[in-house]
């Protein structure tokens, strides 16, 4: 249905019973909805005849501007419909890239994870090296000590065998 079929049916209020601003779309063959009537008048072409908000690519059957009003209307509702199915495919690549960002942390937890576990495995093996490390101190200690002892029981029994010497001497 193109628009020229389209036409606004205004009556006075004696002759419908309603306000004279409560407007009514009709089609020359049946009553259809503003959104499917004009779901097949838009079109990026500019607008011909005296409607120039319109934006149907064909002229209303009599053009004045209150009829440019209700189709920039009507054609908002055709806008918000196409704002509509945009915000999904915004919000689908926004989701997109939500995953994208998931995936990217987890990857990074991961990586961080492995360095984690790398890193206290070299943990344990550096402590017990330092482990060992200082019970051979101790041991090594132990000796030292051993060999102080010792020393100074030679010490002793030299310093006994030079006195019985000296005493033998006299």
């Amino acid at each position: 249905m193109s628009c020229q079929h389209l036409q606004r049916d205004r009556r006075t209020t004696s002759q419908r019973g309603r306000s004279a601003s409560t407007t009514r779309w009709r089609s020359s063959s049946t009553r259809r909805s503003a959104s499917r009537t004009w779901s097949s008048c838009l079109s990026t072409e500019p607008t011909r005849g005296n409607s120039t908000t319109s934006m149907c690519s064909q002229p209303f059957v009599t053009g004045s501007k209150s009829e440019c009003r209700i189709g920039l209307n009507a054609a908002n509702g055709l806008c918000l419909r196409s704002s509509r199915s945009n915000l999904a495919f915004m919000i689908e690549m926004a989701q997109k890239e939500l995953q994208k960002f998931r995936k990217q942390i987890q990857d990074m937890n991961w990586q961080r994870k492995n360095d984690q576990l790398a890193g206290g495995a070299k943990l344990r093996e550096l402590e017990s090296n330092w482990v060992s490390l200082v019970s051979k101190n101790y041991e090594i200690e132990r000796a030292i000590v051993q060999l102080e002892n010792e020393i100074t029981q030679l010490r002793q029994q030299q310093g006994d065998e030079n006195k019985e010497n000296i005493r033998q001497d006299f």
